[in-house]
């Protein structure tokens, strides 16, 4: 992957290769029609990228004895999300959301031993997990009536994956196991979110 095979032997420069840009294209789409004129339906499609996380990175300077070595050709995290809603009008001064969202990530960075090379195995940072995450979304907004606003909002969610950080697999990798690789919940799944917030103020 670019890195020393063994801080301990010797560095030759067959065991770098240069590095290959990655280009990122993030579009974001957003529409929404009026079905009359106190509702409306919305979709929403985009994808978010981020570099890989600071603490998935180890410098040669960093670098111990039984520590990781870096993986400088890891490629981006991305999120690719959809969502679908319907905005019901009630009354002159409130409103109710529904939708319903699912969002796919993808390249998530993990753990690996990299068996077969010279002159002993390492382990390294790779971009094997993948994670997904849909649910539902309940939202209530009031305006200002009689000093008072207020905004009320419930998320159902589930998050599942094969791996809920760079570290999940530690432990495996560190004796020798070849790690799984199925689906469980990650450990940012929040079932159920609530958020209530409510402003009243008084006149002049």
């Amino acid at each position: 992957n670019g890195a020393p095979r063994n801080l301990y032997g010797e560095v030759l420069p067959s065991m770098f290769e240069d590095y290959e840009p990655a280009l990122t294209v993030m579009p974001r789409i957003g529409v929404s029609f009026p079905v009359t004129d106190q509702a409306l339906f919305f979709a929403r499609y985009g994808i978010t990228s981020q570099r890989p996380s600071s603490n998935s990175l180890v410098t040669i300077a960093g670098m111990t004895g039984t520590g990781g070595i870096n993986n400088p050709m890891l490629q981006p995290e991305q999120t690719t999300e959809y969502e679908l809603g319907f905005r019901q009008r009630l009354g002159a001064r409130a409103a109710l959301t529904i939708s319903g969202f699912f969002r796919q990530i993808e390249n998530l960075i993990q753990q690996r031993e990299v068996r077969g090379s010279t002159p002993s195995v390492y382990t390294s940072y790779e971009n094997v997990d993948f994670g997904t995450v849909k649910g539902a979304e309940f939202a209530f907004d009031l305006r200002r009536t009689n000093g008072v606003a207020a905004s009320v909002n419930y998320t159902l969610s589930f998050a599942e994956g094969t791996g809920s950080g760079s570290g999940t697999t530690g432990t495996i990798t560190w004796v020798d196991e070849t790690p799984p690789n199925f689906i469980s919940p990650l450990d940012f799944d929040q079932r159920h979110r609530y958020n209530v917030s409510v402003d009243y103020r008084l006149g002049k």
